[in-house]
């Protein structure tokens, strides 16, 4: 069972995002799917680092767009997800190096962040684009 689903409310109203969203909801299910399977270190390093490139790309991508429509927020956003990418890769190289295990506040930290960036954070973006003209 997912931990965490995508629903309409979630939506930011344009495809291309929304399409990046459901990826990295995609992304956590997964590890937690691995997670609650047991699966060994090969298989949880693997959907980590998917999970830390596509969240890189999902931000860049989004980052672009907020500068290419000189989105008045950009500073503020691009500050949110610098913290949430240093905050993965610190636990990357921690589970790398053997220091933590992957665990269900992990994907607790995962899901919240996840949800909350959007409702708050991008849903401020999301008229802003739209009227702008980015589908």
């Amino acid at each position: 069972m997912p931990v965490m689903q995508w629903t309409e409310q979630l939506s930011v109203k344009i495809d291309s995002i929304d399409n990046e969203h459901k990826k990295l909801i995609e992304l956590i299910n997964k590890l937690f799917d691995a997670m609650s399977r047991r699966e060994g270190h090969n298989v949880l390093d693997t959907i980590l680092k998917e999970l830390t490139d596509y969240t890189e790309f999902h931000f860049h991508h989004e980052e672009e767009a907020l500068e290419k429509y000189n989105y008045p927020g950009i500073a503020a956003h691009k500050k949110e997800h610098e913290s949430f990418v240093n905050k993965i890769e610190d636990t990357k190289k921690k589970y790398e190096e053997g220091a933590i295990m992957l665990t269900i506040p992990l994907v607790d930290f995962l899901t919240t962040w996840i949800k909350e960036h959007i409702l708050k954070s991008d849903m401020g973006y999301s008229p802003f684009l739209v009227k702008a003209g980015m589908k």
